[in-house]
Order: structure tokens, then sequence, then C-alpha cells
């Protein structure tokens, strides 16, 4: 199983732009650091579990899109 971050990056800032965010503020609004999402999308460095549940949180996005070869279930 496979999680595809491009797709999931890709969909985040979709999303951040439709709201008219800058990425302090998607960090703000997950509760995160803001180093942690310019490091990630800058590609300085991985994210974590933690970090992909809080942004797909944020907006509301199915991390079963994300995954290849399988279907997470509750």
């Amino acid at each position: 199983m496979k999680f595809d971050f491009e797709l999931f990056k890709a969909d985040l800032e979709r999303e951040r732009k439709a709201r008219g965010w800058y990425w302090a503020d998607v960090a703000k609004e997950a509760g995160l650091h803001h180093a942690t999402i310019y490091n990630w999308i800058n590609g300085h460095r991985k994210v974590s579990l933690d970090t992909v549940v809080s942004l797909a949180h944020l907006f509301e996005l199915d991390l079963n899109r994300y995954m290849k070869g399988s279907v997470l279930t509750p």
C-alpha cells in the first residue's frame, strides 16, 4: 500500500488557493508549525502521518483517495 503524496499535495494546494490562504495560514489552522509545512512542500523533509491526518481533516479530504492498492477502513 502506497500513499500518493503528489496528489495529496496538489489537492492541498487547490484547497489552500480556494480559501485565499498562505501556507502559514494552513499551518496555523491545522495546529502545525509553519516550518513543518514549508519544509515538506519544498521537499526538504518527509511529512509525518499525524501531519497528513491534520491537513486532511482541515480540508475535509478523504485519505482513501490517496491510497494506492488499498482502501482504509474505520
